[in-house]
């Protein structure tokens, strides 16, 4: 290690040469850090790198065998490393680069990095087309207004031609006209406890047993 700024000491790493090397400094804009933040006043930005040359890796790299371990078969020879690629079981082809790793002696090794590549059956290797996102569904429509409830019935117009079956005498009710079907269908009933008229209706089914004539459900009417 050597002693930096006359204080704190920064570990040098091993690399697999046997050779002894300082850290270098982290580049502007590495990792987390806003490379907005750092360039100089008065400096612009430099673009974004250009997307990766599929067809310059397969040139300007050598490939390794996936099933022999891959990358890691360079574990000790950066410059091997830094200079293969290899293509996975989905046809997705990866880099081989020479970085950190959490285990081994020296600290460092040979790891794949994904590319954005595929190969095709004929072994050349693209970038697929990245297709866009479909437009936005078009907003629903509002829902349609719920029709209005038709006008009550005039209580005229039910009851106008019929008799009220209380006002007899003496009062009666619809089950009292189970064996007349005139007489049934003649007459309606007010229930007082309800505030409620109700048709006396008639059921052909049931006049053998003498209940044909039966009440209504209430008639709602103005």
């Amino acid at each position: 290690a050597i002693p930096a700024g006359g204080g704190a000491e920064v570990p040098a790493r091993v690399t697999a040469l046997g050779a002894e090397e300082m850290p270098s400094p982290q580049p502007a804009g590495f990792g987390g850090a806003d490379s907005s933040a750092l360039a100089p006043e008065g400096e612009s930005v430099s673009p974004p790198p250009p997307p990766i040359d599929c067809e310059a890796i397969q040139r300007d790299r050598t490939r390794v065998d996936n099933n022999g371990g891959g990358c890691q078969i360079h574990n000790d020879s950066p410059a091997a490393c830094d200079s293969s690629f290899f293509v996975r079981a989905d046809a997705a082809l990866s880099i081989c680069t020479y970085r950190r790793v959490p285990v081994g002696a020296s600290g460092w090794g040979c790891r794949a990095a994904a590319t954005g590549c595929l190969v095709d059956d004929s072994g050349a290797a693209y970038r697929p087309e990245i297709e866009p996102p479909p437009p936005p569904a078009p907003p629903r429509p509002p829902p349609d207004a719920p029709e209005p409830p038709p006008p009550a019935a005039r209580c005229l117009d039910v009851f106008g031609g019929l008799t009220s079956a209380q006002h007899l005498d003496p009062p009666r009710w619809c089950s009292d006209f189970g064996h007349d079907h005139q007489a049934c269908v003649s007459h309606y009933v007010l229930v007082e406890q309800t505030r409620t008229r109700h048709l006396c209706l008639w059921d052909e089914h049931e006049a053998e047993q003498g209940d044909g004539c039966y009440r209504s459900d209430p008639i709602q009417c103005t």
